[in-house]
């Protein structure tokens, strides 16, 4: 069992806080499985936007796999 930490308001439905996880969690395995099978731990990139365009190739990548 893992407990999060949120700074949304009180009356937030649990449904919506579950949701904000769920999609944290697919972005983290995008990038993880990026990483591993995308060849995105080997990038060296000098400027932002080369760095951007890599990253969403990857992910294109992992989902379209």
């Amino acid at each position: 069992m893992e407990n999060w930490l949120s700074n949304a308001p009180s009356d937030t439905p649990l449904s919506k806080l579950a949701l904000w996880r769920f999609e944290i969690y697919v972005a983290e395995r995008i990038f993880q499985d990026a990483m591993s099978e995308g060849g995105w731990d080997e990038l060296v990139a000098r400027k932002y936007r080369v760095w951007m365009h890599h990253t969403a190739l990857d992910a294109l990548v992992v989902v379209y796999r």
